[in-house]
Formats: C-alpha cells, sequence, structure tokens
C-alpha cells in the first residue's frame, strides 16, 4: 500500500510506524548496504526504484532522504502517479514546491508533508481551545525548540527546527501574512546557523520563536498567551501534564504588579503518538481521499517564511 525511500535518521521511524500500522508494503534507500539492512529487519522484496513506482498496488509513498533531494524524489514519485508524503521541508526552493503542487493537481493526486505536530494530541486540543476562544483574543505566542544536537553540515537550525513552529503557529491564526520579520542568529560552528530567534508579526500579533541545538538542556514548548489566560504546550513533561494554562488576564494592568501565577493541568484525550497520527492521515487520505492539515498549501506557506527568514539581512 505504502512504499518508503529513504532510512536515515527520521526515515527508519516512519518504517517502522508504517509497518506497526500494516500498510508497509517496500523500502528503498539509495544506499545499497542500508536498503539491504531493512529489507531484511522487515521482510521485504529488493526492489528497484522504478520497480516499486510501476507497482499498482502502491497507492502513496513517503520521503525522507536530505532535503536538498526532496525535489527530485518527489517529482519521479508524482509523475509515476503516486500520491506522496514528504518529510519536512517540502524543498528548499519555492518555485520548486509550486511545480510539485502543479504536478500532483495535473494528475489529481495528493501531497502531504511532515508538519508533525499537527497529530499530537496536546497540539489538537491547544487548537480547539483557541479556537473556541476559551481564553480569549490571542496577545502573544512565544516558541523554543532547543536540544544539545543534532548538528547538521547541510541545514542550519532555523531550516532543521522552525518548520514545526512555524506550521503550529501559523495553524492558529485565519490571515496567514506575516510583517515585521526579524531574525537574530548566532553562528558558533563554521558557517552555519546553530541558534537563532526569529520574531514577526501576524495579524498584528506578536510572534517569538528561540531555537537552539547548542542547548544544555531540550525544551519544545509553545506558550499562547491570551487576554483571558496563557495556554501552554511543553512536550517535555510527562504526556498526563504536557498541556496546562494559567488564567490570569494578560495586560497592561494585570502586570503593573507582580502575579505568583498558578498552572492548571489540562486533559485531553491521548490518541497516538505524533508520527503514527500522521502516518494513519497518509493512510486516510490515499484510501479515503480525507482532507488533511499538513498539504501541499500548509507546506508552501511555511516554505515561504522560511525564505523570508533565510533571505533577512
Amino acid at each position: 500500500m505504502i512504499a518508503h525511500i529513504g532510512c536515515g535518521y527520521w526515515g527508519k521511524n516512519i518504517v517502522r510506524t508504517l509497518n506497526s500500522l500494516n500498510i508497509l508494503s517496500a523500502v528503498y534507500d539509495f544506499d545499497a548496504s542500508v536498503r539491504q539492512s531493512f529489507i531484511s529487519e522487515y521482510n521485504l522484496d529488493n526492489r528497484d526504484l522504478n520497480s516499486i513506482l510501476d507497482d499498482e498496488s502502491i497507492l502513496g509513498v513517503s520521503i525522507a532522504t536530505p532535503a536538498h533531494t526532496h525535489f527530485k524524489v518527489a517529482e519521479q514519485v508524482l509523475l509515476a502517479g503516486k500520491s506522496v508524503f514528504i518529510e519536512k521541508p517540502i524543498c528548499l526552493d519555492l518555485n520548486e514546491a509550486k511545480e510539485l503542487k502543479k504536478i500532483a493537481d495535473n494528475r489529481n493526486i495528493k501531497i502531504m508533508v511532515g508538519h508533525l505536530m499537527h497529530y499530537h494530541c496536546g497540539f489538537m486540543k491547544l487548537k480547539h481551545l483557541i479556537a473556541g476562544r476559551a481564553f480569549g483574543e490571542i496577545m502573544k505566542i512565544k516558541s523554543y525548540r532547543k536540544s544539545f544536537g543534532i548538528l547538521r553540515q547541510e541545514e542550519d537550525v532555523i531550516w532543521s527546527f522552525a518548520p514545526h513552529d512555524i506550521s503550529m503557529i501559523m495553524a492558529l491564526f485565519k490571515d496567514k501574512n506575516i510583517s515585521n520579520l526579524r531574525v537574530m542568529r548566532n553562528k558558533i560552528f563554521n558557517l552555519n546557523t546553530d541558534a537563532a530567534i526569529v520574531s514577526y508579526a501576524c495579524m498584528e500579533v506578536p510572534v517569538t520563536i528561540d531555537l537552539d541545538w547548542t542547548s544544555s538542556y531540550k525544551q519544545q514548548r509553545l506558550e499562547v498567551y491570551c487576554d483571558k489566560g496563557v495556554v501552554i504546550l511543553d512536550d517535555t513533561l510527562p504526556e498526563e501534564q504536557k498541556l496546562f494554562s494559567m488564567q490570569v488576564d494578560f495586560s497592561e494592568t494585570a502586570l503593573m504588579q507582580k502575579t505568583a501565577l498558578k498552572s492548571q493541568v489540562i486533559s485531553y484525550e491521548y490518541l497516538h503518538d505524533p508520527l503514527t497520527g500522521e502516518m494513519q492521515a497518509f493512510r486516510d487520505l490515499l484510501v479515503n481521499e480525507s482532507e488533511c492539515i499538513n498539504d501541499v498549501d500548509e507546506a508552501i506557506l511555511v516554505l515561504k517564511i522560511l525564505k523570508e527568514i533565510e533571505s533577512y539581512d
């Protein structure tokens, strides 16, 4: 039903998840030794890529190759008439992303991109609360994504980390246009950006994204400040503690004095881990033609913002 291409650091997790859902039909890696290891582990046939793409029983293909190869690999899959899941980012060039969309539209097939956090049950609950104005109007958003590695040479920390945060944050707004972009970079090794603070406004709401892959501690945290309270998703906490709120007026008057904030856990139904939810959504896209949140248009929006950040001087 689904074939997978690219069995590296993240690709191996996609393979394992597809297999656990009993929807893995084939695996391919451009490194023959890696490919052999995976087909042996999952008891699959050793097939070349053309054979996989010609197989009518394979409805879709997931791709987790290096980002600079995404366009060429995805283009080959789409031209073979297969819908595709592409690990983030969709590709590195905006025109190439639009070309992939054009190919898919012309063939009436689908593109889904790996903005994983849309399938985090805690974020799904947070988004529902914000959409229902449970805490009033959004006043400010802060996001943190930090860890000690993994440092990459082929991309910087913004391209590696920020797609998750940008994707989540933009999902909270109806108007997707941004303004007042600012980028502060910290280059520690080579010419790469190893830490950065990105800020912009969306619907006049200030947004700050703090990124660092040289941090002594791990942090994956989204804070949404509303006029009637603050909602926080901290993905480093145990599942039952990840989502919580602070019932406080976020106003100039309230901030004129110090206030001891008390947190209250927000419960939600745990349906699946994010990757399982994402692969289930890809399956449903193929079988039932279900709509997905992280479609090609959402991917192009995130890529457009990434390119604006990249060109900021």
